[in-house]
């Protein structure tokens, strides 16, 4: 991640120089300038440029914080937040512009994402969580219709939705395959989970995320080796850890009492 961050905040001196030569140029043409309505319009973009060179370089800040304590806390959670939500299109933009890897950026901002909203989860305590997988992870050649439900897989071992659906038994998780944020909206909207974990590429995520609205979305970005969109894969242990985690937490996956009890107990620990 110590690449994804560097590339970060080169785009982030990129855009605060851009920042500061708004300014520099604003003051210099009040210099010049003697009409009160011309100078008020040069005064409100100096002011406005500065207040987002302010804005961007803390949340710059808290990025780096972020990502290398991994855990988001405080004022941080609000800041983190308002910069995914404000600055994402406009680095993805930059990133483009200067033909360097979107898909750097984005994992920045999808570690980011998944700190937040694990803090958020244990301190809002949801109850009720969806797991979504490309359908891409599922072997080419199979036949086999598991869109619905991973249960149906016949675990041959060619790809690793068998290897989930044991993770799906072992922590009572519903899991589904969609194809596409049509389908991932669809979903979504039949369950109405409280939350979700969707394994994706980085692209597929973060339009995912956006597609499924206010849903908190814990991103996995999956493996790739044969290429986009073909036979994919993932790292199982890691979703096993993230669900260990949320168990830890006292979050139960479908909602149970006892689930319940124990988120309950987990939030007056927080």
């Amino acid at each position: 991640m110590k690449k994804e961050i560097r590339k970060l905040m080169v785009i982030t001196s990129i855009i605060s120089s851009f920042l500061l030569l708004t300014i520099a140029i604003s003051f210099l043409s009040l210099l010049q300038i003697s009409f009160i309505s011309h100078s008020r319009i040069i005064i409100y973009i100096a002011a406005a440029a500065s207040a987002l060179l302010i804005f961007i370089w803390v949340v710059s800040m808290e990025l780096v914080k972020a990502d290398r304590s991994d855990k988001a806390e405080g004022l941080g959670i609000y800041v983190l937040e308002a910069g995914m939500s404000i600055l994402l299109p406009v680095y993805i933009y930059m990133t483009g512009l200067f033909k360097g890897d979107k898909d750097d950026i984005r994992r920045v901002f999808i570690k980011i994402n998944n700190l937040v909203v694990k803090h958020n989860l244990q301190k809002h305590c949801p109850s009720k969580m969806l797991m979504l997988l490309p359908g891409c992870m599922q072997n080419k050649d199979c036949s086999c219709k598991i869109t619905e439900d991973i249960i149906n897989c016949r675990r041959c071992g060619k790809c690793r939705i068998g290897e989930l659906t044991g993770l799906v038994e072992r922590f009572n998780v519903r899991a589904t395959v969609v194809k596409g944020g049509t389908a991932a909206r669809n979903v979504a909207k039949k369950y109405k989970p409280d939350f979700i974990i969707a394994v994706a590429c980085e692209r597929e995520l973060m339009s995912g995320m956006a597609d499924v609205g206010r849903i908190p979305v814990i991103g996995i970005i999956n493996q790739r080796p044969n290429g986009y969109c073909t036979n994919t894969t993932v790292d199982i242990l890691h979703i096993k850890e993230i669900l260990m985690e949320l168990e830890e937490k006292g979050l139960e996956l479908r909602g149970t009492r006892q689930g319940a009890k124990k988120c309950s107990e987990a939030q007056k620990n927080y």
